[in-house]
């Protein structure tokens, strides 16, 4: 493989990794806004104690996860999404399906396929960067 080729794999691989820890991010915070939201639901619901209760246990649990998802790197995360295929792939399978038809029918929706576009499709710059 030349020296140029090598520099591009090196140069992609980077942009994959920072963008895919970048998303990452993203998501532990949303997963972190969505048990602040559930917290701040709770503390509405004195009236009806177990809908407070479940409300409090799923900030709990919401909240555990966005922690979880900030202290892993990419790498963790998808080490135990293969574990996890390789344990159970019947459900991973029927997850890919489900997924996949849910993505099929947000695509179609004329609305949405430029935002699609642009959220799920990565910017990368496939050349290589200056040597220092």
């Amino acid at each position: 493989m030349s020296v140029q080729a090598e520099a591009v794999g090196q140069n992609l691989r980077a942009q994959v990794q920072a963008y895919a820890t970048q998303r990452k991010d993203q998501a532990a915070k949303a997963a972190a806004d969505v048990a602040t939201a559930f917290k701040v639901t709770s503390k509405n619901l004195d009236g009806f104690p177990w809908i407070k209760a479940s409300c409090e246990r799923a900030a709990r649990d919401v909240d555990a996860f966005a922690d979880s998802l900030a202290q892993q790197s990419v790498g963790e995360i998808t080490n135990a999404i293969g574990a996890a295929v390789r344990r159970r792939p019947g459900l991973a399978a029927a997850t890919a399906v489900t997924a996949g038809a849910a993505l099929f029918y947000v695509a179609r929706r004329p609305e949405l396929r430029g935002l699609l576009r642009r959220q799920v499709a990565p910017q990368i710059d496939s050349s290589p960067t200056p040597e220092a």
